[in-house]
């Protein structure tokens, strides 16, 4: 049943391409679906330099409403905690500028626990990720290729090498552990 699920979406994906179509037919809502890296995992931590951190969330996805921000810490304790935050692009330069919001201050008591953050978003240009103020955290990140199952994210990291700063860096292909929900309008 799978495999002919599979060979239908390939089909219809080849006559949309063969046939000049842009959009693809939809495969249940967003609010059905979790984004990011949602079946393999990035395992190297380290610290990036860097105290802000996000990531597009990428159409068909991306919309306006509530999400639920989750990611993963690389440390227990103060080397490990963050901030969840979320940005918009108000300038449609493809960068964030404008912080929709920021959690409290997320500590693990394990490595590898996963913190979660629901906010508003505006407009369907969302950035999402973390910050924090340490100099010497440990966060989960990995360059290269995604991680399996990775979706639904771009794969440039947007970043601030200051803790309050905007996110006018971008490197990539670079990857984190994070996973989005749409809850909904």
């Amino acid at each position: 049943m799978i495999r002919t699920a599979l060979l239908s979406l390939t089909v219809l994906a080849l006559l949309s391409f063969h046939l000049g179509c842009t959009t693809m037919p939809e495969i249940g809502s967003p609010a059905e679906v979790t984004i990011g890296t949602v079946s393999g995992v990035v395992t190297n931590a380290g610290n990036t330099g860097h105290n802000v951190q996000c990531w597009a969330i990428e159409a068909p996805y991306a919309q306006p409403g509530r999400w639920e921000l989750s990611m993963q810490h690389g440390a227990e304790g103060p080397r490990g905690s963050f901030y969840l935050t979320a940005w918009t692009d108000t300038d449609a330069n493809g960068y964030p500028d404008q912080e929709i919001g920021r959690s409290d201050l997320m500590v693990a008591e394990t490595p590898g626990e996963w913190s979660s953050w629901v906010f508003t978003a505006p407009s369907a240009s969302i950035f999402a990720g973390n910050c924090w103020t340490q100099g010497n955290e440990i966060v989960y990140y990995r360059s290269g290729p995604p991680p399996e199952g990775y979706t639904g994210l771009g794969n440039i990291n947007y970043y601030s090498r200051q803790f309050d700063g905007t996110p006018t860096g971008g490197a990539g292909p670079r990857y984190t552990n994070i996973r989005l929900k749409f809850l909904g309008e």
